[in-house]
């Protein structure tokens, strides 16, 4: 809990149930062979979550769902360009 001035603020984590929902769609993309639209809706839903960094639980299930679907090799996280 972070505390500002005499009051407190609760600062809500990000709901686990979207993981997976965020995961397909930017498997989706990137299978489509658009990386960049792929980083883009990633950096959009940390942005709307008000993250600065992929989660470790977010990369476990994205790392899962390209497994899920075949696909072997590393997963890239950063800018495609």
């Amino acid at each position: 809990m972070e505390t500002v001035g005499s009051s407190a603020q609760i600062i809500p984590f990000p709901d686990p149930k979207r993981w997976s929902a965020i995961a397909k769609i930017y498997i989706d993309y990137l299978t489509l062979g658009d990386p960049r639209a792929a980083f883009f809706y990633l950096e959009y839903q940390l942005t709307a979550l008000n993250l600065k960094e992929v989660p470790t639980v977010l990369k476990r299930e994205i790392e899962r769902e390209y497994r899920k679907r075949g696909f072997r090799g590393p997963v890239y996280f950063g800018k495609p360009w």
